[in-house]
């Protein structure tokens, strides 16, 4: 509420209307279209951007180490390719983010009868050496995890930094 003061009165109330319900309603909706057009759009960018860098690894890979692939994750073990994925985050990652990670580059995670089961397990014997610590629960209740002190370094992650 405000007030009109005057000298010779008494501060007066004036009533200021408020926007009707159905008109805050609708620039909320507005708003929300908008960002969740502009994230779609951004999702574009980026699937197209990361399939840019999956044909860029596939070219430069035989370069690196003719006759192998030294960023197949699909020959190594889940662990180790857990570890990659831990010790290339920027922030720490839920066991979600992980397997999304883990699948982005190309990991087969078909392998696995039950994929979330395997990461798990793996993230709590890492956990358990050491090799990945527990710092926060997101807002979902999810636990996050980043590199520990033991984090062991992958047999891929040792070539790459030779070279």
């Amino acid at each position: 509420m405000a007030y009109i003061l005057s000298v010779n009165d008494k501060p007066k109330p004036v009533l200021q209307s408020s926007p009707k319900p159905e008109l805050v309603f609708a620039q909320a909706l507005l708003k929300a279209q908008t960002e969740l057009d502009r994230l779609i759009e951004e999702e574009k960018k980026i699937a197209i951007r990361k399939a840019q860098l999956r044909e860029t690894i596939k070219a430069l890979s035989p370069l690196v180490s003719p006759g192998a692939n030294p960023t197949d994750l699909g020959t190594m073990s889940l662990a180790n390719a857990i570890r990659i994925v831990v010790a290339s985050a920027q922030r720490p990652l839920n066991a979600l983010e992980i397997r999304g990670r883990l699948s982005d580059l190309g990991y087969k995670l078909t392998q696995h009868k039950n994929p979330m089961a395997s990461i798990h397990t793996a993230i709590r014997r890492m956990q358990e050496n050491s090799e990945v610590k527990k710092v926060e629960l997101d807002g979902a209740g999810k636990e996050k995890f980043e590199q520990g002190p033991e984090l062991k370094k992958p047999d891929v992650v040792d070539y790459l930094a030779e070279l």
